[in-house]
């Protein structure tokens, strides 16, 4: 197994990220398949010990623990957004424990399988092969647990797009498409200790993980917002096209252990 990234390479993305200075908590657009899915599969309350991998800016700790109610601790790779993560989140009152560790060294994790939910976004598709990455996410989840993976769908749509707009970016992806991602989870040794609920394409035709409006922002603040608006228009007069892997954005993974 290979990195296709670095500490620096999300330290420097992270110089970028922050959640956002309203108190005000509204589930995005882009969530809206994905939290519909969590309400119906997950457990919800305080005694529900939620892990997620990857945490900053601290986005998901947050919709899991207002809305899910979950105890939430995050897992950051980069030392310097620990801090940073922590302070966001304190700010909007939300109390979650994070963690500074590399997911595949057990120095900052003295409870192996002791998670209730495991949870990542955009991470396993950082390495050339993810079944090892789909391996540590289940060694963590307790009996009876929840491992719950999302990922961008480059395989489609949105990665044609990102490959033509931001090469460099696009190299960091490993571009699995839904199949690809299930066969990594029955290559990993603990698959056998779980069910696997779902692993399909997810949310509709949308433009935010592929780097649009991303390079829209460098050309100015009018171009930045002409931008999305005519893509915001666009993503919601589409929203009747099926999920399919050309189309939809993303990927997501939930299996339950036994």
């Amino acid at each position: 197994m290979q990195r296709l990234t670095d500490a620096s390479t999300w330290a420097k993305r992270h110089s970028t990220q922050q959640l956002p200075s309203s108190q005000a908590y509204k589930i995005p657009k882009t969530f809206r398949e994905q939290h519909a899915l969590f309400q119906r599969m997950l457990p919800t309350g305080p005694g529900v010990r939620m892990l997620e991998i990857g945490c900053f800016p601290g986005g998901f700790l947050e919709y899991f623990h207002r809305i899910l109610g979950h105890t939430v601790t995050g897992l950051e790779y980069v030392r310097s957004s620990c801090e940073t993560c922590r302070t966001m989140l304190e700010s909007r009152h939300i109390p979650a424990t994070i963690i500074h560790g590399d997911l595949f060294k057990d120095d900052w994790n003295t409870e192996i399988a002791s998670w209730d939910i495991v949870f990542s976004a955009g991470l396993i598709e950082h390495f050339d092969d993810s079944s090892p990455a789909i391996e540590r996410h289940l060694q963590l989840v307790a009996p009876g647990g929840h491992c719950v993976i999302t990922l961008p769908n480059h395989s489609g749509l949105n990665g044609r797009i990102l490959k033509t707009i931001n090469r460099p970016l696009w190299e960091l992806h490993n571009r699995m498409d839904a199949i690809q991602v299930q066969r990594a989870f029955e290559r990993s040794p603990s698959c056998e200790r779980f069910e696997l609920l779902c692993c399909h394409y997810v949310e509709h035709i949308g433009l935010w993980n592929c780097g649009v409006y991303e390079s829209l922002n460098k050309l100015g603040r009018s171009a930045y917002l002409l931008g999305c608006g005519l893509g915001k228009i666009a993503e919601a007069s589409l929203r009747w096209l099926p999920n399919t892997r050309l189309l939809s954005p993303n990927i997501i993974m939930v299996a339950k252990a036994r």
